[in-house]
């Protein structure tokens, strides 16, 4: 979780969240200035940023992994995370989790559950935790390919 956070940090995530903010604030006046015409015209802006906190969520998840070297205790966040209660934590099988992963992503399949697994999402500042868990487990499967330096792509 140390990890995570200062992604955000390195990544000046802090910077542009306070830009976006700020942003989807001007949005939200504008849209009580102007009987909610300026709301609607900015809401696609609004998307916008929701997705890009998405995908800075998914970078700092890197960040977090690089930390740590180790994908179980990631995947066992997002199990918290995605089963709510800490007391059901020890009921949980990670083996299981990974499986409905798969399901998770083989429900794309259907136009109909890709338009509704985008329309869950639109309006949310973070990825599901199943979808983090995919993510971040893709990520370390690949060998942590895609990760940008100064000289370019490293770890190839």
């Amino acid at each position: 979780m140390v990890g995570h956070e200062l992604g955000h940090i390195k990544a000046d995530h802090v910077l542009y969240t306070v830009l976006a903010k700020n942003i989807a604030g001007i949005v939200a006046m504008l849209g009580q200035a102007t009987l909610g015409i300026g709301a609607l015209l900015g809401q696609g802006l609004v998307l916008a940023l929701n997705e890009w906190f998405r995908t800075a969520e998914l970078t700092c998840d890197r960040a977090g992994l690089l930390c740590v070297q180790d994908i179980d205790p990631c995947i066992r966040a997002f199990m918290k995370l995605a089963g709510g209660a800490s007391r059901l934590y020890a009921e949980m099988d990670q083996t299981e989790f990974m499986r409905q992963i798969r399901e998770y992503e083989d429900a794309d399949r259907s136009t109909l559950n890709k338009a509704y697994k985008i329309l869950l999402t639109l309006s949310r500042s973070h990825p599901f935790p199943i979808l983090r868990a995919k993510e971040l487990d893709d990520w370390h499967g690949s060998g942590y390919r895609g990760i940008a330096g100064p000289a370019g792509l490293l770890g190839q």
